[in-house]
């Protein structure tokens, strides 16, 4: 198998927090790398980890639509904090 280098449009590193071979092992879901599998989450078998990643992602995607939609509703005066 031919090791391709693979480019992430959407995420640009710098320095070595995230470094472009870690980013390579993640999305080839290297089985050497911890929390890449369901359990690693405590999920149900036979559910898939990016079918909850996306199942959460919806969900906090809604909560912050709401949450937005209530801080433009606020007035000027309120912090929105308690």
């Amino acid at each position: 198998m031919a090791n391709r280098d693979m480019t992430f449009a959407s995420v640009q590193t710098a320095g070595q927090l995230l470094p472009n071979d870690l980013l390579q092992m993640i999305a080839r879901g290297d089985t050497s790398l911890p929390g890449l599998k369901p359990q690693d989450y405590h999920l149900p078998a036979g559910v898939k980890l990016n079918e909850a990643v996306t199942q959460a992602w919806n969900r906090l995607l809604g909560v912050w639509k709401n949450f937005r939609e209530l801080m433009e509703r606020l007035p000027q005066t309120e912090t929105g904090t308690t």
